[in-house]
């Protein structure tokens, strides 16, 4: 991908009102400059905002329209090992306002639709890690 344009976005929380700001942002670059090849997402999709299934929704209908890839945060593992029931220790060390959330948002979401984005450790792309 020799050159490729980039945008990246990270921490979400669930706050769907920001991520379309941003993706609005990043239109507003493509029609004024030059077309972005990939969005980047480095991780924390979920916890703290109070619209974690518009989040993945919008997420899902990136995914559909565009190049993206999903850099794990520890959030986004925190949902995988509570959805997967393999580990609560991270959950069980967090401070009560923090499970507050965390279980708001797990009420909230389709388990599934968060489960099949498809994380990755790191994201690698010309000489950018």
């Amino acid at each position: 991908m020799g050159n490729s344009k980039l945008a990246v976005i990270g921490d979400i929380h669930s706050n769907s009102l920001a991520l379309e700001a941003a993706l609005l942002s990043i239109a507003d670059y493509e029609a004024n400059f030059s077309t972005i090849d990939f969005i980047v997402f480095v991780g924390d999709l979920l916890t703290y905002g109070v619209r974690p299934r518009e989040t993945l929704c919008e997420l899902h209908r990136i995914v559909a329209l565009r190049p993206t890839a999903f850099v794990l945060g520890n959030h986004d593992q925190l949902y995988i090992d509570l959805l997967g029931k393999s580990s609560f220790h991270y959950y069980d060390n967090l401070p009560a306002w923090i499970k507050e959330s965390v279980d708001f948002n797990l009420s909230q979401i389709d388990p599934g639709l968060f489960l099949s984005i498809n994380f990755s450790p790191r994201f690698v792309c010309d000489d950018i890690l």
